[in-house]
């Protein structure tokens, strides 16, 4: 762990804390409103109205089992997964917001001496999204800063609302992350159906960047269609029926990226590539997502298909598709159980990833929707021209305020 980026945060978590204090010694007329209530975090009001912040926090206790049937070994690891702080509201205006999300789990402390560090300014990993928005106009709001770019549903879906353990291994392939972006989103309704787009020109290089951008810029894009109307409580970017109506609700995205001059092996994330003279490779990197969700009562399905190609073959650029589908049923005393097919494969036999399929069956109980909820999957994987299965047993504890 970087003991000066520790200390740091530290700091400021003490001064969130004093500042607390000092507004809880103001007379009582000029206390702010304050609640808290359990899944909805501790909000804050001002007293004249001119600020609100919400704070929440949300933590992952994951255990997994991996068996492998070529050498009869099993590994098994137990963590804290993910320890977030998250950090949203207003100021002076509802129509301007923010958001923040702090990641305080060990790995997000972990430093090296290897390029991309560097590049990071050997920071870490702690600032997740840090952004303002304005709603300058109806359903019309302009994003800056640094979070989720519109890319696969299934990267955009928060892990605290996933219906899995994990995502699916195309997700972790091909997703195309976060970065510094301007984004442009916007929703046009219909009679009875809707329509979203999200644009966005970011650095292309991904999150925390310190030092000067190598390459070109990113530019993305994505359209969703609703034909039976919008989901409620944007129950279209929670994986599970928990919600759903007696009607069906049914989203249908596309989304396209494009990275002008990458020069990291999946464009936002991977390593930085060099050739022998330490001069940076580049290429130009393009990704394109199709995607769905399908709720129905109980029912709910998901799946997507991802294509990704790059313009210089043979660098060490990873580049290939794939896809999954979902479906998921919830029962009484909400528990759902669910399955899931994903397969990826290169585009060419020197990729630095194999051809693989892997087959997931998930059980969930939810205590308290996706606040608290308890998972648990087991996974086949099997990589093309090779005898060895992996069999993955994954148990996973949320809890989140």
């Amino acid at each position: 762990m970087n003991i000066r980026i520790y200390m740091k945060f530290t700091r400021i978590l003490a001064f969130m804390l004093l500042t607390f204090s000092y507004l809880n010694c103001f007379s009582q007329d000029k206390k702010p409103l304050v609640s808290l209530k359990y899944g909805d975090g501790l909000r804050i009001m001002a007293t004249d109205s001119s600020m609100y912040l919400k704070i929440g926090f949300r933590m992952q206790q994951h255990t997994e089992f991996n068996y492998n049937n070529s050498n009869n070994e099993i590994d098994f690891s137990y963590q804290l997964r993910r320890v977030r702080l998250k950090l949203s509201g207003w100021a002076f205006s509802k129509k301007l917001g923010y958001y923040i999300q702090l990641a305080l789990e060990p790995t997000a402390f972990k430093t090296s001496n290897d390029l991309t560090s560097l590049q990071e300014g050997n920071a870490g990993k702690i600032i997740l999204d840090a952004l303002v928005k304005w709603n300058f106009h109806n359903q019309h709001t302009l994003i800056v800063g640094q979070t989720k770019l519109p890319g696969n549903r299934e990267w955009i879906v928060s892990s605290q609302h996933l219906q899995f353990v994990n995502r699916s291994i195309l997700n972790q392939q091909f997703s195309i992350d976060r970065d510094i972006a301007l984004q442009m989103n916007s929703i046009y309704t219909f009679h009875s159906s809707a329509l979203r787009t999200v644009f966005a020109l970011s650095l292309g290089e991904g999150r925390n960047i310190q030092v000067s951008n190598i390459g070109g810029l990113g530019y993305s894009g994505r359209i969703e269609y609703f034909p039976f109307g919008l989901f409620d409580d944007d129950n279209d970017y929670k994986e599970s029926s928990l919600g759903a109506v007696s009607t069906p609700k049914m989203s249908i995205g596309l989304s396209y990226d494009f990275i002008n001059k990458a020069a990291r092996q999946k464009g936002r994330t991977g390593k930085f590539l060099v050739d022998n003279d330490n001069q940076f490779l580049q290429t130009n990197l393009s990704s394109l997502f199709i995607d769905y969700i399908l709720t129905y009562r109980q029912f709910s399905s998901w799946g997507e298909y991802s294509y990704t190609h790059s313009s210089q073959q043979n660098l060490g650029f990873q580049y290939g598709q794939g896809w999954h589908i979902s479906a998921a049923y919830l029962f009484k005393k909400n528990w759902e159980t669910g399955i899931r097919y994903a397969h990826i494969k290169p585009n060419q036999d020197d990729q630095t990833f194999d051809q693989q399929s892997e087959y997931t069956i998930g059980l969930t109980k939810y205590f308290k929707d996706h606040s608290l909820k308890l998972q648990s999957d087991w996974s086949i994987g099997k990589i093309k021209n090779d005898d060895d299965y992996n069999f993955i047993w994954n148990m996973q504890f949320e809890f989140a305020f």
